[in-house]
């Protein structure tokens, strides 16, 4: 009876492995984006912050509707706001713009290389799934043949 309790354990816990490694996917994504974002419009039209809004439909755009959950992307905008990358404007609505921290770490490029980081491992796990199943296809076909 314990076994199939580890075993349940360890499943589930895999599963939340998994479902942590692709909420950090979306988060680095939403990080990088909105600095990204934030840095553009500053530069390109002079206007230094931007509407929760308007980030949120950003991403959503940006990423083909891989990440739509506005629940999500509103926590890790405020995770960046916790973190002294961006702050609030005041006005009528939720506005955001770059502090000095924000901006240093978009010219190290901080949040952009987790991204890259993440997605490449993600895309190495694919990629020896892929192996192992072609793997095992050899294995069954060299034993039938």
């Amino acid at each position: 009876m314990s076994e199939s309790k580890e075993t349940v354990i360890n499943v589930s816990h895999n599963l939340r492995d998994r479902e942590y490694a692709k909420r950090n996917v979306e988060k680095y994504f939403v990080f990088s984006h909105t600095i990204e974002r934030l840095v553009f419009q500053e530069e390109i039209t002079g206007i230094a912050d931007c509407s929760l809004d308007s980030m949120v439909e950003c991403i959503k755009t940006c990423s083909k509707g891989r990440y739509k959950d506005e629940d999500w992307i509103g926590r890790w905008i405020a995770e960046l706001k916790f973190m002294g990358l961006v702050e609030s404007v005041e006005g009528k609505s939720i506005r955001f713009r770059l502090t000095d921290a924000g901006k240093e770490s978009y010219r190290q490029q901080t949040f952009q290389s987790i991204y890259a980081d993440l997605m490449n491992a993600r895309d190495s796990r694919r990629l020896s799934i892929v192996a192992i199943c072609i793997s095992i296809l050899a294995l069954i076909l060299s034993l039938f043949f």
